[in-house]
Order: C-alpha cells, then sequence, then structure tokens
C-alpha cells in the first residue's frame, strides 16, 4: 500500500525561544522521515531575523539522518530575535506534505525587559491522509442556466476537506492580537494568491460566436477552511462560464485533487424573447415524451438563437418590450422545432418507447414507432415557422393569420383546422365550448386515451 503518513518535526536546534545562542550557529531540523530533497530549500524554509528581514543561508539534507541544516551566509547578529519557518508544503519521499507550518524563535543574546515569547508550535504526529480532496458541492449549481449577472457573485465552492491554503506557510497566528503587528500578522505564503492559482473562469458566447461579447471577469478567489469564494465583475449577458478547481489543491487530512474539476453555467440570456414555459405548453402531450429528454438550458439556448436571429432579419431595430407578434411566434415555431429535432435524436436513440399491458400480454413499441405521427406534426410547424420567417424578413405582418399558437386561453383568430383535429385528437377544457371553439395545444389537455388510439391507429395501419 503506498505511504500516506505526514513527516513532521520531531527536534529543532536552537530550541524554540532558546536564548544566548553563538552568532556562529546553525539551525538544524530533524524530521520524522526521510524527505524528498527537492522540497527542502530556501523557498519552503526561511530563516528571518525582526522585523522579518530575509537571511540568505544555505540547506543541506541528510536523508540517512533526515537532517536539515541551514546555515547562514555571514554570522548571526548580537542581541537578535531571529525565527525559522519551515512550510507546511515541504513533503517526505512519498509526496506526503507537513499537517502544517512549523515555527519558533530563538535569540543571540539574553532578551531584556518584556516581549513576547509564542508557545511552542506542536503538530500531530503521524497524521494518515485518508482519501483525496474532492469538491462536494457549488453554489451556482453545475448547468444552472440563465442567472441574472446580479446573482452570479459570489460563486462559491464547497470542499470535503479543510484546505492546507490557508491554514499554513504564515508566522503564527495572524487572528492572534498579541503577536506584535510587524511580525506576527506578516505571511510566508500569501492564501489568496496561491488559491488564485488553482482557480480559472474561461467564458464565451453560448453559441460560440466569436463576435459576440465575451471578455473574461475580473475576479478574486479566497478560501476559509473548507470553501472557496470567488467575487467577480464584468459579467456579460448570454455567456456561458466554465470554472475550474486545478487538480494538486492540498487538504489537511487527505491528499490533494486528483484530477481537475469543472463546472458550467450560464449568465442571463439576452435577448430572450419567449421564455421555455411557453415552449413547453405549445407542445402537446405525444411531444412532451420526446420534449422531456430536452433540460431547460437546453431550450433556453434554441430560443436565444432564435431570438437572435429574429434581430438579425428583422429591418428595425426590435423593442423586446414590445415585439411583433410575428416576431414572437417565430421564436417560438423555431424553438419548437430545433428542440424536437434534438428530442427525437435523443428519445429515439435511447431506445425508449411505450409499453402497453393488455391483461397478460406486454407489448413494446419502439420510440421510432413515433415517427409517423410526428413528422406530420413537424410538417405543419415548419409550414408556419416558413410563413412567420417571411413576415420577419419583411418587418409585416401581411400574410395569413396564424392557426396555431394562442395569445391568451380564449384568443379565436386561431381555429383549429380538421386536418389538425384528425392529427391530434383533445378534449376542450371549458363544457359548454363547441368544436370551432377548441382552443390550440396550449391550453389543451390531451387524454391518454386518445393518445394511446392514435399509437395504435399508426400500428394498426402499419404506418
Amino acid at each position: 500500500m503506498p505511504d500516506t503518513t505526514r513527516p513532521y518535526i520531531k527536534n529543532v536546534t536552537p530550541l524554540p525561544n532558546a536564548s544566548g545562542i553563538a552568532i556562529t550557529s546553525a539551525v538544524i531540523v530533524e524530521f520524522s522521515e526521510n524527505m524528498k530533497h527537492t522540497t527542502i530549500t530556501s523557498t519552503n524554509i526561511g530563516l528571518y531575523k525582526d522585523p522579518l528581514t530575509f537571511v540568505s543561508t544555505s540547506i543541506n539534507y541528510n536523508s540517512t539522518f533526515n537532517l536539515a541544516t541551514i546555515t547562514p551566509d555571514d554570522y548571526l547578529d548580537v542581541n537578535t530575535r531571529y525565527s525559522v519557518v519551515v512550510s507546511g508544503t515541504v513533503q517526505d519521499y512519498y509526496g506526503n506534505p507537513m499537517y502544517s507550518d512549523y515555527w519558533w524563535n530563538f535569540w543571540t543574546g539574553t532578551p531584556s525587559g518584556y516581549v513576547y515569547i509564542p508557545d511552542e508550535v506542536t503538530q500531530p504526529v503521524e497524521t494518515t491522509l485518508e482519501g483525496y480532496m474532492e469538491v462536494s458541492s457549488t453554489i451556482p449549481k453545475p448547468y444552472t442556466s440563465n442567472i441574472p449577472l446580479d446573482s452570479i457573485s459570489p460563486i462559491t465552492i464547497v470542499l470535503s476537506d479543510t484546505c492546507a491554503i490557508g491554514s499554513r506557510n504564515y508566522f503564527g497566528d495572524a487572528d492572534d492580537s498579541d503577536i506584535p503587528a510587524s511580525f506576527g500578522e506578516s505571511y510566508f505564503e500569501d492564501p489568496d494568491e496561491t488559491i488564485a492559482s488553482y482557480v480559472t473562469i474561461n467564458n464565451q458566447e453560448v453559441l460560440g460566436n466569436p463576435a459576440a461579447i465575451h471578455t473574461i471577469p475580473s475576479y478574486t478567489v479566497s478560501v476559509d477552511d473548507n470553501i472557496i469564494t470567488i467575487d467577480g465583475t464584468g459579467w456579460v449577458y448570454s455567456n456561458e462560464y466554465l470554472v475550474t478547481i486545478k487538480a494538486g489543491l492540498p487538504g489537511l487530512s487527505s491528499n490533494p485533487m486528483v484530477d481537475d474539476y469543472k463546472f458550467v453555467f450560464t449568465s442571463a440570456y439576452s435577448p430572450l424573447y419567449v421564455g421555455a414555459s411557453v415552449i413547453r405548453l405549445n407542445i402537446g402531450p405525444m411531444l412532451q415524451m420526446a420534449m422531456a429528454y430536452v433540460p431547460d438550458d437546453t431550450l433556453n439556448r434554441f430560443i436565444y438563437e432564435a431570438s437572435t436571429q429574429a434581430g438579425r432579419l428583422y429591418p428595425l431595430t426590435l423593442d423586446p418590450y414590445d415585439l411583433p407578434w410575428y416576431v414572437e411566434e417565430f421564436v417560438i415555431y423555431q424553438s419548437k422545432l430545433n428542440a424536437l429535432y434534438a428530442a427525437i435524436m435523443l428519445f429515439a436513440g435511447s431506445g425508449a418507447g411505450i409499453r402497453k399491458t393488455l391483461a397478460d400480454l406486454t407489448i413494446e413499441i419502439d420510440a421510432r414507432g413515433l415517427m409517423p405521427a410526428l413528422l406530420p406534426i413537424i410538417g405543419d410547424y415548419r409550414k408556419l415557422r416558413d410563413d412567420l420567417l417571411d413576415m420577419v424578413e419583411a418587418g409585416s405582418d401581411s400574410g395569413p393569420d396564424p392557426v396555431w399558437t394562442i395569445k391568451s386561453q380564449y384568443d379565436t383568430r386561431r381555429p383549429i383546422t380538421d386536418t389538425s383535429w384528425r392529427r391530434l385528437p383533445f378534449r376542450d377544457v371549458r363544457a359548454d365550448s363547441t368544436p370551432d371553439e377548441y382552443l390550440s395545444s396550449a391550453a389543451m389537455v390531451y387524454t391518454i386515451e386518445a393518445v394511446e388510439s392514435l399509437f395504435w391507429l399508426y400500428t394498426r395501419e402499419g404506418a
């Protein structure tokens, strides 16, 4: 089994808070096990004199005795306090880092008067790393779409373990007011700078259009215990954002993250001339069986694409708050068609279908059996979409009145035709209505019996 035990420091010379140390002395650190010599360097082990002046040293590591010897390039100053920091990032032979920093003070003379003498830093002995650092959850959740710009920040990433960054690599406890500010609150490592190296945000316009606005946001990253927080500005509409937490993120009780963790969310779509619920309401229950495979995020992308297409084709500038009726309906039909094409491919490709049980007889109908019923409906949609497209390009509603989608429940402009009645049987939600007053698919409640009858009709006819 691989070694997962963290190293720790067994002994140091000079001892913590020792005084009267000779100015010719070297500093010696004894580790609990053999260390990776490439981490025993001045990058990870530092000697400082008050007030936090770096002392140039050479460091030698003896793997036989697990000893690191820190030799100053010049004699130490007399009557001076020195501090030694061993970063928690030093690793044993198998790559396990220490649990946290180890740091201590000593004096070359005998201090006079009052001085702050910190407690000796202790470390857990033989702490075993268990598992690997992982991302437990995020806000926003992966694949959340259409998020208002002012609701994106802050982004929160919850980790499965306390992040080692921010829990190590600094002198003392920065929250301890007894430690002199010139020393105790000065960081050997800047946690925010380090955690930022593990986080990236990339973005693009949702349809991949390089000409559309897709500027990278400005953001800062901070870590506290097991929570990474990202505060950003400069979010833009209709963009897909990819947040990556890079592999190697260290935990205090777990091994570093093995693989990059990535999640995606989408900012608010603009323009978005209709909502996903409008499209779903305009597709009857038969088609809903296929449409169930299309999530709202995908549907919103189709609506956004159709909305931008209408904006390009319309000869004037469109006011999203006062759209011509034919522009709105073009967006509805174009979105319907795109969603249905995608749904049919997913639905049929999955092998999904209808199961009908008669007594002890069970019959499976493959999803491809839906095609004879779906294709004429899609043909109607396509014809109406093309008529509406002509109106959008002309910037005028001269032409046939719409006959399918309704603006309101009792809109009488769009009677259901005999052809559509035979193809899509349904019952009216109003008991006192006549056939001529039947509502369109947006307000219809299709019966299960009618849908099953349609399936069996086509099956019986061999369609």
